[in-house]
């Protein structure tokens, strides 16, 4: 990932935690007078929650992401493609740098790479 698309995830978690804060409160579901009321703040609990859950995915790419940075073999085996593929093409060299990514994130989760 590119370094500002990186700091809009940050904008967003942010954006994201701000809109979960307003949509629950317990003011809009605690006033059930019928059925209809009862639907309404039934659907409000729905939507608060799903945008909880679009937090915490956003929050699981920001840590990876982090881990990703902070692990100092890949620090380490990023050093040594830039010095074996001097001459060769910086495309290569990103595909495979890119590769080396996704496949530590798969491991992590518990994937097998390909």
């Amino acid at each position: 990932m590119r370094p500002d698309q990186i700091t809009t995830l940050g904008a967003l978690e942010e954006q994201l935690v701000d809109l979960f804060t307003y949509e629950c409160t317990p003011k809009k579901w605690l006033a059930v007078k019928d059925i209809a009321e009862r639907d309404a703040g039934y659907k409000e609990k729905k939507v608060a929650l799903a945008t909880m859950q679009l937090i915490g995915r956003v929050q699981n790419v920001l840590r990876d992401l982090r881990d990703i940075e902070r692990d100092p073999q890949d620090q380490k085996d990023r050093k040594e493609q830039k010095n074996t593929v001097k001459d060769g093409d910086p495309i290569e060299a990103d595909i495979a740098r890119l590769r080396k990514i996704g496949n530590a994130v798969l491991i992590k989760h518990g994937i097998k790479p390909n």
